[in-house]
């Protein structure tokens, strides 16, 4: 017998949505063009992580070294937790308006190399997030064209969510890697099956590259979720973040070398070499993050000028592994701009990189040239269980018929108080 043309409409339908729930790709961050630089998530003048609650303001900051006071667009798009598109409609995600015209702009002021800085707010007039969730923030030219995205995460707290940082109870891994525990207390009552329905992301130092993800609690008490792992939620430790800090930009200082000038200054950092094999040794850094800056400036945004700084990692030891320099500056992304250069006569990994002044944290980071994964086991600068890193884990819960996954759990800590 034939089908009924409105059930098989609906036949359709259903199996086109899952067969778009089941292909559907993860959206990855687009690194921006070589003239668009200094891209910042931040609340002030100092990048920082991407999650902020629903209704909180934070800003997208960037450089056009073109400084032609150029015409950018920002577009906004939900995800679901594993950042595949979510499938709500935008009026369903946003208030306002989307597609909008970034319109804060200024030139850059009194520096050797020109640009024009861009500054989005959200919230703003125009536009705000009516849920929370997974955003993904496109900035686009006036042919439409990406000219980079980020990735942002929006939270309610409707759950608690206690993060403690441990040693691992594993004796191979115990000087080396850091294990996070995770109570989430939630009102039963509230959520439907959620043993099921919520799911947790674990990240280091607000990094998405390297977050842990589809950890099932391990035990229930009452209405707590316990995740007290060992293997399943551990980090390698890594080691604590190089910095300098070329805010007087003509100074030489414990981290810069030499500093010369062309048609801008020239910042030679000392080599560095791999800090593995010698005895961690405790400082306060800021864990990946940059701050622009110019010491005798008030405004770092249009008059912290720009210098090509050098980096220099004499070692030999990496044939076959490529070698980055990465932090918040350059959001972690494996770029051609950011992979240093052997250089054999020297038996030295080196590469310069255009960087507004200021206070700059960063990693070197070996990367397989094959799988182009980071190698965090064999890290360049060891990894230490004593390491000072920050942790976020967020909560997600996607009920029996909700179309997308919300977040209602934020929670946070730092391992400089590790505990066995």
């Amino acid at each position: 017998s034939k089908l009924n043309p409105m059930f098989r409409k609906k036949i359709v339908l259903l199996f086109m949505i899952l067969s778009f729930q089941m292909f559907a790709q993860k959206v990855n961050e687009v690194a921006p063009p070589y003239y668009i630089k200094s891209v910042s998530v931040n609340t002030g003048a100092e990048s920082v992580y991407p999650m902020f609650r629903l209704g909180d303001y934070f800003n997208i900051e960037f450089d056009d070294l073109m400084a032609q006071s150029s015409n950018y667009f920002y577009k906004i798009k939900h995800c679901n937790a594993d950042w595949t598109p979510s499938n709500l409609q935008i009026t369903e995600y946003l208030g306002g308006f989307n597609d909008m015209q970034i319109l804060n702009f200024q030139n850059s002021f009194n520096t050797l190399q020109s640009f024009t800085h861009y500054k989005l707010t959200l919230p703003n007039s125009n536009t705000r997030f009516l849920i929370s969730g997974n955003y993904i923030i496109e900035v686009l030219d006036d042919d439409g064209d990406i000219m980079f995205s980020r990735k942002v995460i929006v939270y309610q707290e409707e759950v608690g969510v206690g993060v403690t940082i441990n040693r691992t109870r594993n004796n191979t891994t115990i000087d080396s890697k850091q294990n996070v525990a995770i109570t989430i207390d939630y009102n039963a009552e509230a959520y439907n099956n959620p043993k099921e329905n919520f799911k947790i992301v674990i990240m280091q130092n607000g990094r998405f590259d390297t977050s842990i993800t589809n950890v099932p609690p391990q035990y229930t008490i009452g209405s707590q979720f316990i995740y007290n792992y060992d293997t399943e939620t551990q980090f390698f430790g890594g080691n604590e973040f190089l910095y300098f800090d070329n805010s007087n930009i003509t100074q030489v200082n414990n981290n810069i070398a030499k500093v010369t000038s062309t048609d801008i200054y020239n910042s030679y950092l000392y080599p560095l070499p791999p800090r593995g094999l010698r005895q961690y040794s405790y400082y306060e850094d800021l864990n990946g993050t940059f701050l622009p800056r110019n010491k005798f400036r008030n405004d770092a945004a249009t008059e912290a000028d720009y210098a090509w700084v050098y980096f220099n990692l004499p070692t030999e030891e990496y044939v076959g592994k490529d070698v980055y320099v990465v932090g918040m500056v350059d959001n972690y992304l494996l770029t051609g701009s950011n992979k240093l250069e052997y250089d054999a006569s020297e038996k030295a990994y080196k590469k310069a990189i255009l960087l507004k002044q200021g206070f700059t944290s960063y990693l070197f980071s070996l990367v397989d040239s094959k799988t182009k994964k980071i190698d965090f086991q064999d890290s360049i600068d060891g990894n230490f269980y004593q390491t000072e890193n920050d942790y976020q884990v967020i909560v997600y819960y996607r009920g029996i018929i909700d179309r997308s996954d919300r977040v209602i759990g934020f929670g946070a800590a730092k391992s400089l108080n590790i505990t066995n």
